[in-house]
């Protein structure tokens, strides 16, 4: 029996990653369309929304088609799928994409979320969080976003803006400024951008050097490197990151009073090298009887994450009963030829 599939969208700042995602959780082989400089408008990117949607259609057929999900980073009112901003793309301003994209697909189901929600919910439905009803998840990429999940279902909080976990303060007094207007968030310490400047504010020129040759995307990279090979001053950069990590995931603890934490993203790679000194700051800022039972995992999507989740969304919004995941959680095996 064929079976129906949607379209898993994560739009990025400079590509939409896409593919056919089916009922029981598994996907085809991933796509990516580049954003150029004429899809950062509104009408742009509806438009290249659209010509995927097509391609995907006229190559497989539109019998089986159920709809849209699509993942973002932004801010989001739901449940009507309006995108008041989104930090890669400064010329949205309220965009009704969710309405448009209904309107230019009747009859289809579409969902819009934030970009981390949607890796967490691609993670509780065939990833490192399947069968889990309790988590809290931080993807450490560029910035630092963070997802909540209470009794089986997302926390979005009344307009949908809960889990900026990254924009917890954890340096009180005179901490750096950060994106959001506000200054010591964890965010301007751990993560791409807080690994920026705490490599350019280094007291070691020679430390400093080792990074200038390369463009700071490979930056947390280059210090999983030295660290690996036993060099001091990354380690000690990896040894903050848990202590930042370690204050807050604690905290969330002690409010939550749950017992699996997911560490995900491009920069969360480096876990193992940052585990350690996390568990222990954890262990000191949470009560003794949550934190030996909490346990902090990686995610095992990858990339495909967001896909999956935000397709997870547009099938329950079209009424399609999910399969529970049985397969092997890692990302790999969800993949079909």
């Amino acid at each position: 029996m064929t079976k129906k599939w949607v379209l898993g969208c994560d739009i990025g700042g400079t590509s939409v990653k896409y593919a056919r995602v089916f009922e029981d959780g598994t996907l085809s082989e991933t796509g990516r369309a580049v954003v150029q400089e004429e899809h950062k408008t509104q009408e742009g990117m509806l438009g290249l929304l659209l010509d995927i949607v097509q391609e995907q259609r006229d190559a497989h057929g539109s019998e089986h088609f159920a709809g849209m999900g699509i993942g973002i980073a932004g801010v989001i009112d739901q449940p009507d799928g309006l995108m008041r901003q989104s930090p890669n793309f400064p010329l949205w301003h309220d965009f009704p994409i969710k309405q448009q994209l209904q309107e230019a697909l009747p009859g289809k189901s579409i969902a819009i979320e934030n970009d981390v929600n949607a890796i967490a919910l691609g993670e509780h439905w065939t990833g490192a969080a399947a069968g889990e009803k309790n988590f809290i998840m931080l993807a450490i990429g560029t910035g630092l976003g963070g997802a909540v999940f209470l009794n089986g279902a997302l926390w979005t909080g009344m307009h949908g803006m809960a889990g900026e976990i990254g924009h917890t303060n954890v340096v009180p007094f005179n901490g750096r400024p950060c994106n959001c207007g506000a200054s010591g968030c964890l965010e301007a310490y751990v993560s791409q951008v807080g690994l920026k400047q705490t490599i350019e504010k280094h007291p070691r020129e020679e430390f400093r050097q080792m990074f200038r040759r390369l463009p700071p995307t490979q930056w947390p990279e280059k210090l999983s490197e030295l660290a690996g090979e036993g060099n001091e001053d990354a380690e000690k950069i990896f040894r903050q990151w848990g202590l930042y990590l370690g204050i807050t995931i604690g905290s969330l603890l002690n409010v939550l009073d749950i017992e699996r934490v997911l560490i995900g993203g491009g920069v969360g790679r480096a876990l193992p090298h940052f585990r350690k000194s996390l568990v222990a700051q954890m262990n000191q800022h949470c009560f003794k009887a949550i934190a030996r039972r909490a346990l902090i995992s990686p995610c095992t999507l990858g990339d495909n994450a967001g896909i999956i989740g935000s397709a997870a969304l547009a099938f329950a919004d079209s009424g399609v009963a999910l399969a529970e995941y049985s397969g092997s959680q890692n990302s790999s095996d969800t993949i079909l030829s």
